[in-house]
């Protein structure tokens, strides 16, 4: 644990780093499920690929976002022209269209 606090110059840092970026590329390049087998462990079987997890992922937190945000600004009863209730349209059209 030593080498993570030492400034990134130092080599035993360097190396760190190297070995790091290594495992990271490897991952990166393996996206589907027949390259990654271990990656997929746990998750949802109709996903093929790691791009199609990470789309769902995100896609989930915004849904998630956007529900919490009109739960909060609602709790308050605005009329529905309110300017709080058109961003929230606006913000649902944005997210439908970019799916």
């Amino acid at each position: 644990m030593s080498c993570l606090q030492e400034p990134v110059s130092s080599k035993q840092a360097a190396t760190l780093l190297q070995v790091i970026a290594k495992t990271t590329d490897d991952s990166i390049a393996r996206t589907s499920k027949d390259d990654d087998a271990e990656w997929f462990k746990g998750l949802d079987t109709r996903f093929k690929t790691k791009e199609a997890v990470m789309r769902n992922s995100a896609e989930a937190r915004m849904r998630g976002y956007l529900d919490h945000t009109k739960r909060e600004l609602l709790a308050e009863n605005l009329p529905h022209d309110s300017p709080q209730n058109n961003a929230i349209l606006f913000f649902k059209e944005k997210l439908r269209n970019s799916k």
